[in-house]
């Protein structure tokens, strides 16, 4: 794996309402028994931004996985998701949601492929579609690590089943500031290399779209954040791939995030 280091993107990508990380955010990340925990989705464009309203409507599928198995859980319109954590372990929670598309200019849209997918901007090249109009269907999958009582269990080192996820190789609760957290990205179950994955953290920065570090994952799809500071952080990737079965769209894109707490 590759470290790059800290990572900035211009306001032109606020254009690309992707770039605006939505994630989701427990009222709680640590209980210190089971119990009911009330979920939000929050937007940051500066880390970790606000509250937003439940997004009901472009909900597939919310889940549970940890001690006891896997819920999923009902999707109430225009109401926050609440799930029920009845033993104590390690869960990860998953939200999938529908299709997204959106239209970029075609210069707004090259320099977006030259910071994030340097592979599709060479094919967009090779095609001779330079100045054509980027138009992109994308995904999102979001998930969120919570620790209830004092057992450690290994439940978030199992896929959800996302398209695309990070999948943690340790347990983020037994994490402190100056170690590192290793993960390892799937899409479609299997290793994802070469992809690119932002880490940030609360307090790092209040400008528009900055990470506190970049990484590139490995041939075997794992990548290495460094844990700098206590409190509320954030891991999202992305993957682009072209489409040909779409009127509406010539690209789609898949975006995973992960949320989790680090002890002080």
């Amino acid at each position: 794996m590759k470290k790059i280091g800290i990572v900035a993107f211009s306001l032109l990508f606020s254009i690309h309402g992707m770039t605006h990380d939505l994630f989701l955010r427990p009222a709680s990340f640590v209980l210190a028994g089971p119990g009911e925990l009330k979920l939000s989705m929050w937007l940051s464009e500066a880390f970790p931004g606000k509250e937003q309203k439940w997004r009901s409507d472009k909900t597939v599928s919310t889940i549970v996985k940890g001690p006891g198995g896997l819920q999923k859980i009902p999707n109430v319109p225009d109401a926050s998701a609440t799930v029920s954590l009845k033993q104590t372990g390690t869960y990860v929670i998953g939200w999938e949601a529908t299709p997204s598309y959106i239209k970029i200019d075609a210069l707004t849209f090259n320099k977006y492929l030259e910071a994030e997918y340097k592979s599709a901007l060479h094919m967009r090249k090779q095609r001779g579609e330079e100045q054509k109009e980027g138009t992109e269907k994308y995904f999102r999958y979001l998930k969120s690590i919570v620790q209830v009582g004092a057992q450690r269990t290994d439940d978030p080192k199992q896929p959800v089943g996302h398209k695309i996820e990070f999948i943690p190789l340790s347990n983020p609760y037994e994490v402190h500031a100056g170690n590192s957290l290793e993960f390892q990205l799937l899409f479609e179950g299997k290793p994802l290399s070469d992809a690119k994955a932002f880490a940030t953290y609360d307090t790092f920065s209040r400008e528009h779209d900055v990470y506190a570090q970049t990484v590139e994952s490995g041939p075997d799809g794992k990548l290495k954040i460094q844990i700098d500071q206590p409190g509320l952080w954030m891991v999202r990737a992305n993957h682009i791939l072209p489409l040909a079965t779409d009127s509406k769209a010539e690209w789609v894109s898949y975006w995973a995030n992960v949320t989790f707490e680090i002890a002080k």
